[in-house]
């Protein structure tokens, strides 16, 4: 239960859920399945964004005290996740927050799946300030990033942009490529 609770907000916080303008496009409460959605139905939390009088949620029953998960920190690293890209097959890109996001801080790792006995074998990229799948293959990925530093003459953060070939073969890969592309 704890696990998928964590699994759940490690989802919602990787796919970009906090602060973010919800919208729902199924159609009101009790629309009939099928049925064209309204154009654009504002969720309670869009409404009160854009000014509407919403009516909160009442509680229907009682309260659960919940404690911090004990999981030996498996939890705390879930919660860091920031950013997932999944690769048919087994395999997935992400990233975990860390290190000065003035200046990249995104670490971003490309895990592959290997088997029940072994588990994922999680290989690091790069630490970036963003990076998006750009093309997408077997056994390739090509990811367009964003990253920083500091000029020692200024001190001020400068970008650059790029884009980096990240080869693998197969799931039981056991080593990776990242290449530097135009």
């Amino acid at each position: 239960m704890i696990r998928s609770a964590v699994v759940l907000i490690a989802c919602a916080l990787a796919a970009g859920g906090c602060g973010k303008v919800a919208r729902n496009t199924d159609g009101p409460p009790g629309s009939a399945p099928g049925s064209p959605p309204p154009e654009q139905v504002l969720t309670p939390v869009a409404a009160r964004a854009a000014g509407a009088a919403v009516a909160m949620a009442k509680p229907t029953g009682p309260a659960r005290r919940v404690q911090p998960v004990a999981d030996g920190g498996q939890a705390l690293t879930a919660a860091s996740v920031t950013q997932v890209h999944e690769i048919p097959g087994g395999g997935k890109i992400f990233s975990t927050v860390g290190g000065d996001p003035a200046v990249n801080g995104l670490y971003t790792y490309l895990a592959l799946y290997q088997d029940n006995a072994t588990g994922w074998r999680v290989f690091q990229i790069g630490d970036f300030e963003s990076w998006r799948v750009v093309e997408q293959a077997p056994g390739r990925v090509v990811l367009h990033v964003v990253t920083g530093a500091i000029d020692p003459a200024t001190g001020t953060a400068a970008r650059a942009d790029g884009k980096l070939i990240v080869q693998f073969v197969g799931e039981g890969a056991t080593t990776i490529t990242v290449t530097p592309a135009g």
